[in-house]
């Protein structure tokens, strides 16, 4: 099932681009971990996910990248 889902974001336009993703599955739960720029973007994910066979659930952790205006500055 992992395989079936790494092969099905690594095909879809939204998420062919994107940095790796790690996918791990256990009894057709799939874990998400890696970088994602915008919740839209992590929602996008979950439904590509949901939506492979065998998939029965999906847990998502995905962190939010820092663009770097966004970052704080650490001054002292």
């Amino acid at each position: 099932i992992a395989q079936r889902v790494r092969t099905t974001l690594g095909d879809n336009p939204v998420t062919r681009n994107m940095e790796r993703l790690n996918i791990d599955c256990v009894n057709g739960i799939v874990t998400i971990r890696g970088p994602i720029a915008d919740d839209e973007l992590q929602s996008q994910i979950e439904k590509i996910v949901r939506g492979v066979k065998g998939v029965s659930d999906v847990q998502s952790f995905l962190l939010h990248e820092e663009s770097p205006e966004d970052q704080a500055t650490f001054v002292g």
